[in-house]
């Protein structure tokens, strides 16, 4: 369900054929938008993932100047569920099958779609959570579903009660597990797009190390959980690429528009990672990955 919630990071490509006018929205906006200085101390872990999020211009160049083209062999195998028995499998999948659903919708795949709809309504009922409220989000997404900064908004909102009533149910682990399953297949999806991807998204790549730090810094308060500690041995392998290599951009590159609650490139680097570098991440991605949907 989770990166369904974040689905601005694929939905800006669900209807290519208003790319054109979503461009000119957001330059627009961007115009008209108030920046500050990216300093990652003055936010929520929560905030930075959100705020982290591809733009609707990023991705739906990606999609429509590129080659990008629907692979099922991307998205989790639906009869996967059936493996799934423990709450925190739930969790993350619930996760990793809303990222798979904002895929789907973004190719038009609406058969396929309503499976995956389906798989995250029976782990989300698995977990207690009230099918009322994830009637909702959905409304609320399809409502607002060409409308970035109304989808980001029924993100935060909707991450925001989900975390507020696992708290009240003596959950609170929960939430940060559906964001971790929604982020890495996020991320997994993105890295395997493209067998030679360009600066835009190796810029956002190496964006997403500040997200990481983010993810792995809120499990850290549940790392007396062994599942949780086990969850955190698979994020330290990537943190190692991240931070052995360099990879990032510095926060003096970045900006936050106050107003799109959006980290953006002040200017673009020459250069952002090799090769090698963008392999070594692809793999160790794949890799936590296929752990957690196992």
């Amino acid at each position: 369900m989770f990166l369904f919630f974040l689905s601005p990071f694929w939905f800006a490509c669900n209807n290519t054929g208003n790319s054109q006018k979503s461009i000119e929205q957001t330059q627009e906006k961007k115009f008209n938008s108030a920046t500050i200085d990216f300093n990652p101390e003055n936010y929520r872990e929560d905030e930075i993932v959100f705020y982290n999020l591809f733009s609707p211009v990023e991705f739906t160049y990606l999609v429509t100047e590129k080659t990008a083209y629907y692979n099922s062999l991307l998205i989790n195998p639906i009869n996967n569920i059936t493996k799934y028995n423990s709450s925190d499998k739930y969790a993350i999948n619930t996760g990793i099958y809303g990222a798979d659903l904002s895929y789907l919708w973004m190719f038009n795949q609406e058969q396929q779609a309503m499976s995956y709809r389906a798989a995250i309504q029976r782990l989300s009922d698995l977990l207690d959570i009230p099918r009322e409220f994830v009637d909702f989000t959905y409304l609320m997404a399809e409502n607002h579903a060409q409308e970035f900064d109304s989808l980001i908004d029924v993100a935060k909102k909707s991450y925001a009660s989900a975390d507020n009533f696992l708290r009240q149910t003596g959950r609170p682990h929960a939430a940060g597990l559906i964001l971790l399953g929604g982020w890495i297949e996020t991320l997994y999806i993105a890295t395997n797009l493209y067998d030679q991807p360009d600066l835009v998204l190796l810029s956002r790549i190496a964006l997403q190390r500040y997200s990481l730090n983010s993810i792995y810094s809120l499990l850290t308060k549940y790392q007396n959980r062994v599942d949780i500690k086990e969850y955190l041995l698979l994020l330290k392998k990537l943190k190692k690429v991240y931070d052995s290599h360099d990879i990032q951009l510095p926060p003096e590159m970045l900006v936050v528009d106050t107003l799109a609650k959006k980290i953006e490139l002040r200017s673009h680097a020459d250069k952002v990672m090799t090769k090698e570098q963008y392999k070594e991440i692809q793999l160790t991605t794949n890799q936590i990955r296929n752990a957690l949907i196992q």
